[in-house]
């Protein structure tokens, strides 16, 4: 597998690089792709101009939030805001995904699986739009942001509810870290399904969370560069090479020790980018 490396845009959107500068950044060092986060402003030609003046390609765009949620004008607002996504994606042609979160619905807080049907229904309007603009959607399994889709077992029951090729599993491995989830076997058991990888890791403090509990607080974790949690990264790329990835492996920089300035920022990336490169020999 030839590594194809991806940035989200967040981290140096919300540090106040517009797009331009990213796109930049990111051809002269290395990366050739780019994930486009919600807060960088959505228009087609932005997107065109950056590609064309620098050698990069935008292949995602991401909206993570929660669809169904109660507020129905909040709902809409976010569902409005994805399907605009779904269209700039099948404009800017070029095999671009959409990144999302399932949406979960009022009670399904404490049993995830009581959204399923709600999701169901959302996710197939969804698609119709998706399929009409011939856009691939990925669904992210983090836990916040409105999600259901969160562990091995969620998506084996949402891809036995739609089967639709068009619907595919965002991979992000630290978010199933402090689940206590399998982040190795599911690269194999769903290849045919997983659109997208995100690079981010998540540290644990086992003595934390052997006085403080799963219950109490979430202070026993939190996220980090690939190379200083818990994911094994070598075992990530030869899953993925087993499984004939040919997608991006896109850099989710959100390791807080690594972000209190640009420089940071820039250098955590590349020391994510460094460990990436070396967990493939």
């Amino acid at each position: 597998m030839g590594l194809k490396l991806g940035l989200l845009t967040n981290s140096l959107i919300h540090v106040g690089w517009d797009l331009g500068q990213i796109a930049k950044w990111a051809n002269a060092n290395g990366i050739k792709y780019l994930e486009v986060g919600p807060t960088a402003p959505l228009e087609l030609g932005l997107f065109e101009n950056v590609q064309s003046q620098y050698d990069v390609e935008i292949k995602a765009l991401i909206y993570c939030r929660n669809f169904l949620a109660e507020n129905e004008e909040e709902a809409k607002m976010h569902q409005d805001a994805l399907k605009a996504r779904i269209k700039t994606a099948g404009q800017l042609d070029n095999d671009v995904l959409v990144v999302a979160s399932t949406g979960r619905p009022k009670g399904a807080d404490t049993k995830l699986t009581k959204g399923l049907k709600a999701v169901v229904r959302f996710l197939e309007e969804m698609l119709e739009l998706a399929e009409l603009h011939n856009v691939k959607l990925a669904v992210e399994n983090c836990p916040m942001m409105g999600n259901i889709a969160v562990s091995p077992y969620m998506y084996e029951l949402l891809f036995s509810e739609i089967q639709n090729p068009l619907l595919g599993w965002a991979y992000d491995p630290s978010h199933l870290v402090f689940q206590f989830c399998d982040i190795y076997n599911p690269i194999i058991d769903y290849k045919e399904r997983i659109y997208h990888v995100h690079a981010k890791d998540t540290l644990i403090d086992y003595s934390a969370l052997a006085k403080m509990g799963t219950l109490a607080g979430q202070d026993w974790w939190r996220y980090c560069l690939p190379g200083k949690g818990a994911v094994d990264w070598r075992k990530i790329m030869a899953n993925l090479k087993q499984s004939d990835y040919r997608g991006i492996v896109s850099i989710e920089h959100e390791d807080r020790c690594w972000s209190n300035t640009p420089e940071q920022i820039t250098q955590g990336i590349l020391l994510a980018k460094e460990h990436l490169e070396h967990s493939l020999k």
